[in-house]
């Protein structure tokens, strides 16, 4: 054995793990994924199973229901992993805004009795991020929400008077946050995700914008995407503009300002948020296989084919299925969820 190799071994008897190995272990990182397929199109897959992620935007912008929506598919996916003997992993929703609507988060698909809400009341920052930190090394926690680094105030704020002037404000406390829950996120496979505002850059020689949390916070960010409001939408599905009186949902467009995860070639995506049902995730799909060919157009007719065979489905007559309008596929999936499901797997299979 050689001397370096015997130094290797040493290193790594000492801190009882392989922090030196020869050449790279094999990694492939696990996902969350959202419930729009545009979104995890551009993701690869949705978000990281371990690791730090960041959703951030101006106010209304669909970063709070995006993250919900996380939420609901990470708790189908840790109970289907426990299966019906072993224990689930958990997801703890730090509500620092108070602002958690139990019904809005029900209608999105979340089992609201097993989230673990966390609403700190009159707490500093750093009482607050040790408590995550704290639940995060248990191991019993798969996802970690943080709403919203924004509402988060350092002990210096708190026992400080309002005249005081702050300097840093949140960054210190979010620096040493990250620096300590980075490792503990890779070792346990938890996720930790942010949500945060953009804020006026005050000081700045032209008007621009910036978020909370430091540049350190920004550095340790696995994942980051931009949410912003888009065009509103009528009852009828159509596009409005910001004047329309009556929407029924609006557009939410999301962009990718910062990846680890994935390749950086898809830069934007969105998806139809309805008022009253959630994320449209019908059209989203059906308008992905189009872009796909797992659904091929000619003209205004639409045949869907099967993403197991690659063969044009048939109708009960055994003829190509064929369908006109992009309104009648959208009807189709609805009615039949057993494709909708065949297709959403394909094309699942097909991001990754």
């Amino acid at each position: 054995m050689s001397k370096l190799d015997s130094l290797m071994a040493e290193v790594n008897k000492k801190f009882k793990q392989q922090i030196i190995t020869d050449g790279l272990p094999e990694f492939h990182r696990e996902k969350i994924p959202f419930s729009s397929m545009r979104l995890n199109y551009m993701t690869y897959g949705g978000i990281p199973r371990e690791g730090i992620v960041e959703f951030f935007g101006e106010e209304g912008g669909g970063k709070t229901t995006t993250a919900l929506d996380i939420v609901a598919n990470a708790q189908k996916i840790f109970k289907q992993e426990a299966g019906k003997k072993g224990e689930p992993l958990k997801v703890m929703w730090i509500d620092a805004e108070n602002q958690l609507d139990d019904s809005w988060a029900g209608q999105l698909g979340v089992d609201v009795k097993s989230l673990k809400v966390f609403t700190p009341v009159n707490m500093a920052a750093e009482d607050i991020l040790e408590v995550a930190i704290a639940a995060a090394e248990t191991g019993e926690i798969g996802l970690i929400v943080l709403d919203s680094i924004g509402s988060l105030m350092s002990r210096k704020e708190m026992e400080g008077s309002v005249e005081d002037k702050q300097f840093c404000g949140v960054a210190d406390p979010m620096r040493k946050f990250v620096n300590k829950i980075r490792p503990i996120t890779g070792r346990v496979g938890c996720c930790l995700l942010c949500i945060n505002q953009l804020r006026d850059n005050v000081g700045a020689m032209f008007p621009s914008t910036k978020t909370p949390g430091g540049r350190s916070y920004k550095h340790a960010l696995d994942l980051r995407l931009q949410f912003q409001k888009g065009a509103l939408i009528a009852k009828d599905g159509s596009e409005q503009n910001k004047s329309y009186s009556d929407p029924a949902g609006h557009m939410v467009m999301v962009s990718l300002a910062k990846t680890r995860v994935c390749k950086p070639n898809r830069k934007s995506g969105h998806y139809v948020l309805d008022y009253e049902k959630g994320i449209e995730h019908i059209a989203d799909l059906a308008d992905l296989c189009i872009k796909m060919d797992i659904i091929s157009k000619s003209g205004s007719w639409f045949e869907i084919v099967d993403p197991t065979t690659g063969e044009i489905m048939t109708d009960e007559n055994d003829e190509p299925l064929k369908l006109q309008g992009r309104s009648a596929v959208l009807q189709f999936l609805k009615d039949n969820s057993k494709i909708y499901e065949e297709l959403k797997n394909g094309v699942a299979q097909k991001i990754k």
